[in-house]
């Protein structure tokens, strides 16, 4: 697994060059209780590795993509996570805020209890 210290010190991974591994990344922070400072550090950590994409929480949207705007790193949010039991409704707000707070992309997470059932 290559993680944080071994990404920013190795150049390449056998036949692998770090930029292009990077440039494939989502760098993913999710969850609830998420610090200013944890996402600040987080984006600086995403600007440093140069990745593909940062994914965040729905209410830091906005910070990142003011944060980023001189980057070429794609804001990806989740609606409905982490269980994705919200009604059809609520789901289409979320995505009707993530699309005018900024986020270029964004992964709806499926009810998988009432997939299975």
């Amino acid at each position: 697994m290559i993680c944080g210290n071994d990404m920013k010190e190795k150049k390449s991974f056998g036949n692998l060059h770090r930029a292009n591994i990077a440039k494939k990344i989502e760098h993913t922070i999710l969850g609830e209780n998420i610090s200013y400072e944890q996402l600040i550090n987080h984006l600086q950590e995403a600007v440093e590795l140069n990745v593909l994409a940062v994914c965040i929480p729905l209410e830091w949207v906005a910070i990142s993509k003011k944060y980023l705007s001189e980057t070429d790193i794609i804001i990806v949010t989740v609606i409905d996570f982490p269980l994705g039991q919200s009604s059809c409704d609520e789901k289409i707000m979320q995505t009707i805020a993530a699309n005018a707070l900024g986020a270029d992309e964004i992964d709806m997470v499926l009810d998988y209890e009432a997939l299975i059932n």
